[in-house]
């Protein structure tokens, strides 16, 4: 469960940057490793593999690796737009 709300609040996290850099006049960013599509594509693996994991009675690991490459990514994501935000800022 504490995977699900650090991914959840990393998603928000990376969603306030970008809109905060628009507040300030950067550019929207949506860039990754882990923006929006990637969460989504990752989280979508991990639930198709969680279903194969059941059919097969092997036990639960999907979700949780997807859960944390969502959260890992998500992190990586926040530097990085924070990182162009702030250039784009200084540029000026």
């Amino acid at each position: 469960m504490t995977l699900g709300w650090a991914a959840a609040l990393a998603a928000v996290v990376t969603a306030y940057i970008r809109v905060f850099g628009g507040s300030i006049g950067a550019a929207q960013h949506f860039i990754g490793p882990m923006a929006k599509q990637h969460r989504m594509f990752t989280l979508t693996v991990a639930t198709l593999a969680a279903i194969g994991e059941t059919l097969a009675g092997a036990p639960s690991r999907a979700i949780r690796i997807g859960l944390a490459v969502i959260v890992a990514g998500s992190i990586v994501t926040a530097i990085r737009r924070t990182r162009r935000i702030f250039a784009e800022i200084n540029a000026r």
